[in-house]
C-alpha cells in the first residue's frame, strides 16, 4: 500500500514481465481481466470478483484456443478461485 494514497499498486503488465522469462513465453499484447479495488476488498467482494473472473476469462481462454493454464495468486485467490470453478462445474 503507498503510505502517501492509501492505495494498493497495480500487478505489472506482460510488457514488464516479459524480459524475466524465456523469450516468447509471455503474450505482452494479453490485458487483465480483472483488477481488484485499489482500496482492499472484503472476503465476500474477492470471491465476487473470483467468481466474475472464472466467467469471463474462461471465455477468452477457449477462445483464444488454450489447452492448460497456471494461475499464480495468493492463498485466498486461489481458495477464491476454486470455489468460483467449482460452482460453475455444478451447473454444467
Amino acid at each position: 500500500m503507498n503510505p502517501d494514497t492509501g492505495l494498493h499498486p497495480r500487478p505489472a503488465g506482460p510488457e514488464h514481465l516479459a524480459p524475466l522469462f524465456p523469450p516468447s513465453s509471455i503474450d505482452t499484447s494479453y490485458t487483465s481481466t480483472l483488477f481488484p479495488s485499489r482500496r482492499g476488498e472484503t472476503l465476500k467482494e474477492l470471491q465476487d470478483r473470483a467468481d466474475l473472473f472464472i466467467e469471463a476469462w474462461t471465455g477468452r481462454v477457449e477462445e483464444m484456443g488454450v489447452k492448460s493454464v497456471v494461475i499464480f495468486a495468493h492463498a485466498a485467490s486461489v481458495i477464491a478461485l476454486g470455489r468460483a470453478v467449482s460452482n460453475k462445474l455444478c451447473f454444467l
